[in-house]
């Protein structure tokens, strides 16, 4: 009898708690349209205020915006690398020039500046402040493509190259006047002759369809073809020969020298391989590098008494 009464009154107990969630969801059900409407305005404050808390941490800047696909980057700094470590970045495409053409060395920095001009513009368009200086002006773009890393697989049959041109072909299709187009090492991955021709070749097709594009290249073609096209400007990742190390910085208007000879001796590849290698380059291609070095190396240090002067 004990048992029996025991478990009548646990159903007892589970009857009144039914009742009292019963009551319970009928007195929210009520008010079930306020309190959605609140949930869903706490979601968006703290997206706001997530956003604040981000942009306080990268120390960012609220960019000027504009329609018309101008960018000007100011101080700019790649949010995911040391704030302590760094080298800021300034460049402008969408004025006087549609396209950049950024050349210099390996690990000088050119892919992490063309990624960081996407980013910013997709930042931009969620509300986000940026880590640039003051006075950075920024465009909302209806598409930002990206061809950027090795996309070969085993799975698909795709070589270094043919995912490269799958890509680009994708782009080249889609791409207008409201794009943003970023290609790393555009006509890499095959053989030079015929990479640059395609690559200068894609860049034609690019400027006439008016689209806002930055690419980034070691071939000469394409430093030239910069020169002499309309709406397209040479830029480069600065070098110091002397110390042969990179600097990071951005140098608008010239191209710049891949040093790819000086940085294998810094990293010890054997001399005498490297004096084969100086005979292999071709007579032209060796005095337009050694002509490009030369400039590069007497305007750092044009920059440097200038700013000892001042």
């Amino acid at each position: 009898n004990l048992n029996n009464e025991l478990r009548e009154l646990e159903m007892a107990e589970k009857a009144e708690i039914e009742r009292i969630l019963a009551e319970l969801s009928g007195g929210v059900a009520a008010h079930a349209a306020e309190i959605i409407n609140n949930q869903k305005l706490l979601v968006k404050l703290d997206f706001i205020f997530a956003k604040g808390k981000l942009s306080k941490l990268m120390n960012g800047e609220p960019p000027e915006m504009n329609e018309d696909g101008v960018l000007e980057l100011k101080g700019a700094r790649h949010p995911l690398i040391d704030a302590a470590k760094v080298v800021p970045v300034s460049l402008e495409i969408g004025k006087s020039y549609s396209t950049l053409v950024i050349t210099g060395p390996n690990t000088g920095g050119k892919t992490v500046t063309l990624k960081m001009c996407g980013l910013f513009c997709l930042m931009a368009a969620c509300g986000l402040f940026v880590p640039a200086a003051e006075g950075t002006v920024l465009s909302v773009f209806s598409q930002v493509f990206c061809d950027i890393g090795d996309a070969q697989s085993i799975e698909e049959s795709l070589s270094t190259f043919s995912s490269h041109i799958k890509n680009v072909i994708s782009i080249t299709d889609r791409a207008d006047e409201g794009s943003l187009v970023l290609i790393d090492e555009l006509g890499g991955g095959t053989d030079p002759e015929e990479g640059q021709a395609i690559a200068k070749a894609v860049l034609a097709y690019l400027l006439r369809r008016g689209c806002r594009g930055i690419v980034t290249t070691h071939y000469t073609a394409l430093k030239e073809f910069a020169y002499a096209e309309e709406g397209i400007e040479n830029a480069s990742m600065e070098f110091d020969m002397n110390t042969l190390q990179p600097l990071y910085r951005l140098k608008p208007g010239v191209p710049g020298s891949s040093n790819a000879i000086a940085i294998s001796r810094r990293l010890g590849l054997a001399e005498s391989i490297l004096q084969d290698a100086v005979a292999n380059l071709s007579e032209g291609g060796r005095k337009f590098e050694n002509v490009l070095r030369a400039a590069e190396q007497s305007r750092i240090e044009a920059d440097e008494a200038k700013v000892q002067a001042e």
